[in-house]
């Protein structure tokens, strides 16, 4: 990665600071400004899944284009790992519709989900990790909100649309407290979630570039307008992804819609500034 967070330790306390980084589990949930941190990050070299055009309209309209970091390495070992990235993971991802409730507006969401088949070793356990975003749309089809989905524990992230911004910080002022955007709640509402960063509202209503860090972990980091400026140095691969319906990953992984379901909504850290 070309941007390295800063290191906060002075040499005095240098050892102090390594001692316990060193005590924090390498799968511990990453903090506030680390989540807010690593949105910022470039990629040096990454696999970009495209969605393949299979007639559907709207599913196929807001898919996203899933952008997985590998590592940098020589040539031909970053071919090789590129090629099984394409091969092992984001083959399928599986979509749905439903209405959605944000402040008094009843809106359109669509949910993106993909199983991550390389994360386990285990070939029988082939619903262990998954990754998703959820889309909510405004009355005239543009996203006006962003969700990441994932199976591992840790804050719940979202972005959010420029202009919803602007609205909430024109009807309710400036960001309150800790907050960082003025649509942000800070009410003690008890939801485990961040709001990571606004994103740019394209001329016509499309899907997102969703980044992944890189293998084994894939973590989602950020969500981009196709229109914004690329955060990816060079593309190793750009294979093709099929869409289904979300009843097929239910009948073959029911435990993940289980925790699809349980995901909190995104009125539980909005402030919500539009009326019907």
């Amino acid at each position: 990665m070309s941007n390295k967070p800063a290191i906060t330790c002075s040499p005095v306390v240098a050892l102090a600071c390594a001692l316990s980084c060193a005590a924090n589990p390498a799968n511990k949930p990453p903090d506030r400004e680390e989540i807010i941190h690593r949105a910022s990050q470039r990629f040096e070299r990454a696999v970009l899944f495209k969605p393949r055009d299979s007639g559907l309209s709207i599913e196929f309209t807001f898919a996203p284009l899933i952008v997985e970091e590998i590592e940098q390495t020589a040539a031909q070992q970053a071919t090789t790992q590129a090629a099984s990235v394409a091969r092992s993971d984001a083959r399928t991802v599986y979509y749905s519709s439903r209405m959605a409730q944000l402040g008094a507006e009843k809106l359109d969401q669509i949910e993106y989900v993909w199983i991550l088949n390389a994360a386990s070793p285990d070939e029988s356990a082939p619903c262990a990790k998954y990754r998703g975003l959820r889309i909510t749309l405004d009355h005239d089809g543009y996203p006006l909100v962003w969700e990441a989905l994932t199976s591992e524990a840790g804050p719940h992230l979202v972005f959010v649309a420029e202009n919803l911004e602007a609205e909430a910080k024109a009807l309710f002022g400036e960001p309150e407290g800790e907050s960082r955007f003025a649509v942000e709640s800070v009410a003690d509402s008890g939801a485990n979630a961040i709001i990571v960063a606004t994103i740019e509202q394209g001329p016509v209503p499309m899907g997102p570039y969703v980044y992944l860090s890189k293998p084994p972990e894939r973590a989602i980091i950020n969500v981009l307008c196709r229109c914004s400026p690329s955060p990816v140095d060079d593309f190793a691969a750009t294979p093709m992804y099929d869409l289904q319906p979300i009843e097929v990953l239910e009948k073959q992984c029911p435990e993940i819609m289980k925790q699809l379901r349980a995901t909190p909504p995104p009125n539980a850290i909005l402030r919500w500034p539009r009326s019907p």
